[in-house]
């Protein structure tokens, strides 16, 4: 059954539209055309009963079109593409994302078993606190032996996300991490929220900022000269600021071996959260 559309708010629109400029991600990426383009607003996971800013993006009427159709031929423009150089274009312009929301407050576990259904909570009740568990915050466990791990991660506009995390450790002591996108990842995406992922990062595998590398994985280049791999930089961390100031630089070969590790090209596709 087709999805019930929800018309985007005003807020939500200028949100948008201030974001982007007006200007088309795929114009501005796939053909050089940084003008502002007549377009509109289109939903990423072509959900159109949400809303969210997250899920929308400005599109010239040409790209919206080609991104709406289907095709049996030739690959069509695919979500974590368009969603991709969306993030890399508000990123480039330089706009704030939307202001965070107050946050929800956490519901006790009493709480939790309250609202459940009367077969589930019955079973609950019964087990005499034996499933207590299940509504224990989830628990993250590095385990040293393991290299990657799916890494659930809180953003700053309150759209919490998950990506894949491959630690590598250095011969100078260091820590790289690449922060890998994935497929049909909730929230914002890692280079939009590459600050918080950082800290998350050091607070989990208790690393020192200053023994961090974070290397970002961007899925999609425009040109085959360039690697999919970004080795990031911030200008201010812990402990005297939050991460902040980030910038990317693409990695050339030496990069790679300037952190002893083998160099790495581009990948066709995102990892699947079922890697």
């Amino acid at each position: 059954m087709a999805n019930s559309r929800v018309p985007v708010p005003p807020e939500v629109q200028t949100q948008v539209l201030t974001a982007s400029k007006r200007r088309c991600c795929l114009c501005y990426y796939l053909n050089h055309n940084h003008t502002e383009r007549k377009g509109q607003i289109a939903h990423l996971n072509k959900d159109t009963s949400n809303p969210a800013f997250e899920n929308l993006v400005w599109l010239c009427f040409e790209h919206h079109d080609q991104y709406d159709s289907r095709t049996s031929q030739s690959k069509g423009y695919i979500p974590e593409e368009v969603r991709t150089y969306r993030d890399r274009l508000y990123r480039e312009l330089g706009v704030p994302l939307a202001k965070p929301s107050e946050p929800a407050k956490t519901p006790s576990k009493v709480e939790s078993i309250e609202v459940l259904p009367d077969e589930l909570k019955t079973v609950v009740k019964n087990a005499g606190g034996a499933l207590d568990y299940l509504f224990d915050p989830w628990r993250f466990r590095p385990w040293p032996e393991v290299q990657r791990f799916l890494f659930p991660y809180k953003a700053k506009n309150r759209c919490d996300g998950i990506c894949l995390v491959e630690r590598l450790f250095l011969r100078d002591g260091r820590v790289a991490t690449i922060c890998h996108q994935i497929m049909d990842s909730p929230g914002l995406s890692v280079t939009n929220a590459i600050e918080e992922l950082a800290f998350q990062i050091c607070v989990r595998f208790k690393i020192r900022p200053a023994d961090l590398v974070v290397i970002d994985y961007y899925p999609h280049r425009n040109s085959h000269k360039e690697s999919n791999y970004s080795l990031v930089s911030f200008q201010r961390y812990p402990p005297n600021s939050m991460f902040d100031g980030p910038s990317w630089q693409n990695m050339s070969d030496e990069d790679w071996r300037d952190l002893g590790l083998r160099p790495r090209g581009k990948r066709r596709s995102l990892p699947d959260a079922r890697a």
